[in-house]
C-alpha cells in the first residue's frame, strides 16, 4: 500500500499548490506540473506491473506459446541499451550464440531479458561492465546477464524475486523502482518451465541466469 500512497500523495500536494496560486501562468507553476507527470507515470507503471502479476495464473493458461528464437530476441532486446551504455559510461559486452530456440511466448521472453538487462545497468557500478550471454548446452538453452558492481548481500539473495523487494531502497527510488521487476522476471520463467538463479559475490559480480527447455528445430519454427 506504501508504494500506491507515495506517489497519490505527491500528485495530490502538487495538486493543492496549483489551485493555490489559481493566478499564476502554467509557465510559472511548471514545475509542479512536471512532478505531477512524473508520478502519473510512475503510477500507471506500478499498476500495470501489478496487474500483470495478478493475472499470471490466467497468462499461464491463455498465453500462445511456439518455437521462438531466444538468439533473436537477445540481440534485439539489448540493441537499445547501447545508447544506455554511452550514456553512463558503462560497457555493454555480448556472447550470443545464433539459432538457439525455446519454446514460449516472444513477447513475455522480450520482457524478461529486458528487466534483467535493465537491472543489470541499475546496480552495476560507475564504468562497469554488463554482459548478455545465450548459449545452448546439451537439452538446455541458457540466457544469462552480468554484471560488476557491489554485489548482493548473501542473505538477501533468496529475498530479491519477492514482490515489493528492494535491496537498497533509497537507491531504487531514484531510479525509479518499486521492487517488482525481478518478481516479474521470475514469473515468466515460471510460465516457461524455466529456471531463474542469482549469484552475487565481490570477486565474480552478480550473475543471473535462467535455463529453458532448448528445442531443436528440423524445420522452421512453427506453432505448437
Amino acid at each position: 500500500s506504501h508504494e500506491l500512497k507515495t506517489p497519490i500523495t505527491v500528485i495530490s500536494a502538487n495538486a493543492d499548490i496549483l489551485l493555490s496560486n489559481k493566478d499564476s501562468t502554467i509557465k510559472e507553476q511548471l514545475k509542479w506540473v512536471e512532478y505531477i507527470k512524473t508520478e502519473s507515470s510512475r503510477m500507471t507503471e506500478l499498476v500495470n506491473n501489478l496487474l500483470f502479476l495478478a493475472k499470471t495464473d490466467e497468462r499461464k493458461k491463455a498465453e500462445s506459446q511456439s518455437i521462438i528464437n531466444l538468439s533473436d530476441i537477445a540481440t534485439s532486446c539489448i540493441l537499445p541499451f547501447e545508447s544506455i551504455s554511452f550514456e553512463k559510461g558503462k560497457t555493454l559486452e555480448s556472447s550470443i550464440m545464433p539459432e538457439v530456440y525455446i519454446k514460449g511466448n516472444e513477447n513475455s521472453v522480450k520482457q524478461l531479458v529486458i528487466i534483467l538487462t535493465d537491472n543489470a545497468f541499475k546496480y552495476s557500478n560507475d564504468n562497469g561492465v554488463i554482459k548478455v550471454t545465450v548459449f545452448a548446452d546439451q537439452d538446455k538453452a541458457v540466457l544469462s546477464v552480468w554484471n560488476t558492481g557491489t554485489p548482493i548481500p548473501p542473505d538477501q539473495l533468496s529475498h530479491i524475486f519477492k514482490r515489493f523487494y528492494r535491496i537498497d531502497k533509497s537507491r531504487s527510488r531514484t531510479e525509479g523502482g518499486y521492487g517488482l521487476g525481478l518478481s516479474i522476471a521470475s514469473s515468466i520463467a515460471d510460465s516457461h518451465g524455466a529456471k531463474i538463479t542469482v549469484q552475487s559475490s565481490d570477486e565474480k559480480g552478480t550473475l543471473f541466469t535462467c535455463v529453458f527447455k532448448r528445442q531443436r528445430l528440423i524445420n522452421k519454427a512453427s506453432e505448437i
